[in-house]
């Protein structure tokens, strides 16, 4: 099992400069670029780093129930996007790269033509920088961790 690597410091500074243009995004509440594991690589202004950690946490979970659920759709190999509604905002989360999601929380008057768009459009612009590489877990035996396989997310 190979689990994501975190970037350096110059593309982790990169990805929050970017990041932040999409929190700036009429509607968008915060945003986030986590590894399918859970590890937060970057995060907006808005969230504190406890904060950051655990909306990382919570999007690998919902990630992973997603990509249990690919099986339902006949010949689903990687979970692309997912968008949740609450009576208060929108999570929604895409894939940024190989084992990479890009996550936002919004407010309820959010535009939902356009923040998916955004999304979208710097998941492409930033590809290289928001893919992880694989890191292979070290000591013990064949450790465990993350969210069972679902390192499986991939721009197409």
């Amino acid at each position: 099992m190979s689990f994501p690597s975190h970037p350096s410091e110059e593309v982790r500074s990169d990805i929050s400069w970017m990041l932040q243009g999409l929190a700036d995004t009429p509607g968008v509440q915060s945003a986030i670029v986590l590894t399918t594991d859970g590890l937060l690589m970057a995060h907006s202004e808005s969230l504190g780093r406890d904060e950051a950690d655990r909306f990382a946490a919570a999007v690998a979970g919902a990630h992973g129930v997603s990509t249990a659920m690919r099986e339902f759709c006949a010949g689903a190999r990687a979970v692309r996007q997912n968008m949740v509604e609450f009576d208060a905002g929108f999570i929604a989360f895409t894939a940024g790269g190989e084992n990479t999601l890009l996550a936002v929380a919004t407010d309820a008057d959010a535009d939902l033509n356009v923040i998916p768009y955004r999304m979208n459009d710097l998941a492409v612009r930033v590809g290289e920088q928001l893919s992880s590489q694989s890191r292979q877990p070290t000591g013990g035996t064949g450790g465990t961790g993350g969210t069972g396989g679902t390192g499986e997310s991939s721009r197409s």
